[in-house]
C-alpha cells in the first residue's frame, strides 16, 4: 500500500520523501508566506521526482466553525492561491474539519462549511475533499441536496476521534495514522493511500494501477493496468528474447530437477515433481507470450498519450518493474524453501542464492 505524507513544521524535499519510500504528500495551501504552506517550487519539486501532491486548507483547527460563509471564502482563498503555483485547476482542495465534532448543532455547522466550498468552486463537489473524522466524513458523504447535489467527492479521514476499534469510511482517499515520522529532519505525519486518485497533481498521467483497457487472452478477459503490462513486457525481455531458463522460477524448478525426480507434497494437499513444476512454468511463459502482443499494442497507445511526458512514463516503468520483481522473486524463494526446503535445506538455500546471482545479472 502507497503512503504520503503531511506535515506543517518544514518543507522535507521531494528527494528526500523519494528515498524514505513515500508516494507524495498533501499541503497546505491558502496561506502564502506561512512556513506551512506550500510553494511553486515545492511544487516543481515534487513534479521533478515524480511525486503527487494533493491540497488542504487549514489555517486553524477551529476554520470549520464559521460555517457557510467560511468555507466559501476559505476555498476561494486555497484555490487562488493554488493557481498562483501552478496546481492544476481540475484538481481538488481538501477542506479541514479538524476538531471531533459531536452535537447535531455541530454537525450542521461542519456540513455548511463543506457546502459554502462547494458553493464556491462552482456547485462541483469533484473540486472539493474534506479532511476530518469517520463521523464527520461519513455525514458528508451521506448528504444529498433537494436535487441529489453531493457536497464532494473526496475523502480523507483521520484516525483521531473515529473510535475505538476505528471505524472506517470505505469511500476513503486517504487515511491519516497516529504518530509520526521524521523524513529530510522534517516531523511528518503519514496517510494510506486507498485509491489511485487521492486527489494528486500528478493524477493526469496514468498511475501504474490504472486501467489501460481489457484484453482477452485464451476466452479469459482481464482488466490490464500499467503495472502488470510493464511486468509482463519486461520478463518477455527478461527472459532473454524467447530463454526462458533465465526466468527465476525455471531457475528453481531446473534445479531441483536434477536433484530429484519423487513426488513432494505441496501447500495445496497434492503431490508435484520438480519436473511437472517446471512443466507448469513453461506454461505460463506461454500464457505470458500470448498476453504480450496484445499489451504491446496498448502500451504502444499509451505513449502517444498527450499527458504522459517521457520523464513521467520512465519513471512509472521503473517503479513498477522494481515493485513487479521484489514481488515476483519473493514468491519464488518462497516456494523453493517450501517444496526443495522439505526435502533439503541446504539445497534450498544453493538455489536461493543461485536466483539471486542470476536476478542481479540478468537486471
Amino acid at each position: 500500500m502507497a503512503q504520503v505524507l503531511d506535515y506543517s513544521a518544514g518543507i522535507p524535499g521531494g528527494a528526500a520523501i523519494k528515498a524514505a519510500g513515500y508516494a507524495g504528500a498533501v499541503r497546505y495551501i491558502g496561506l502564502p508566506g506561512y512556513t506551512k504552506s506550500t510553494t511553486r517550487s515545492e511544487l516543481d519539486d515534487f513534479t521533478a521526482h515524480g511525486l503527487g501532491m494533493a491540497l488542504v486548507f487549514e489555517h486553524l483547527a477551529s476554520d470549520w466553525r464559521g460555517g457557510y460563509l467560511a468555507g466559501s471564502e476559505n476555498y476561494r482563498r486555497a484555490r487562488q492561491h493554488a493557481t498562483a503555483i501552478g496546481f492544476p485547476a481540475d484538481r481538488p482542495i481538501y477542506m479541514a474539519v479538524d476538531q471531533d465534532v459531536v452535537t447535531n448543532a455541530e454537525f450542521g455547522v461542519a456540513l455548511a462549511y463543506i457546502r459554502g466550498a462547494r458553493d464556491a468552486a462552482g456547485g462541483d463537489p469533484g473540486l472539493v475533499g474534506v479532511y476530518g473524522e469517520y463521523d464527520v466524513c461519513a455525514a458528508v458523504a451521506a448528504w444529498r441536496g433537494p436535487t441529489g447535489d453531493r457536497l464532494c467527492d473526496w475523502y480523507w479521514q483521520c484516525r483521531a476521534w473515529s473510535g475505538t476499534p476505528v471505524r472506517l469510511l470505505d469511500a476513503r482517499h486517504l487515511y491519516q495514522r497516529v504518530g509520526t515520522v521524521t523524513v529530510g529532519g522534517v516531523d511528518c505525519d503519514i496517510n494510506d493511500v486507498l485509491q489511485d486518485d487521492w486527489g494528486q497533481h500528478l493524477e493526469d498521467s496514468v498511475g501504474v494501477n490504472d486501467s489501460l483497457g481489457e484484453v482477452t487472452v485464451g476466452g479469459n478477459t482481464f482488466s490490464l493496468t500499467l503495472a502488470k503490462a510493464v511486468k509482463e513486457l519486461y520478463l518477455g525481455a527478461y527472459e532473454g528474447g524467447g530463454d526462458a531458463g533465465r526466468l527465476p522460477a525455471y531457475i528453481a524448478a531446473n534445479t531441483a530437477a536434477a536433484a530429484w525426480d519423487t513426488p513432494l507434497d505441496n501447500r495445496y494437499g497434492g503431490q508435484v515433481t520438480a519436473k511437472t513444476m517446471l512443466a507448469y512454468i513453461d506454461q505460463h511463459v506461454n500464457d505470458v507470450r500470448a498476453e504480450q502482443a496484445a499489451q504491446r499494442e496498448i502500451l504502444a497507445q499509451l505513449a502517444q498519450h498527450p499527458d504522459i511526458t517521457p520523464e513521467r512514463l520512465e519513471q512509472v516503468v521503473r517503479d513498477a518493474v522494481q515493485a513487479a520483481n521484489t514481488a515476483h522473486l519473493a514468491e519464488v524463494t518462497a516456494v523453493v524453501r517450501e517444496i526443495v526446503g522439505a526435502r533439503d535445506e541446504n539445497l534450498a538455500d544453493e538455489v536461493v542464492d543461485e536466483i539471486g546471482r542470476r536476478t542481479a545479472r540478468a537486471a
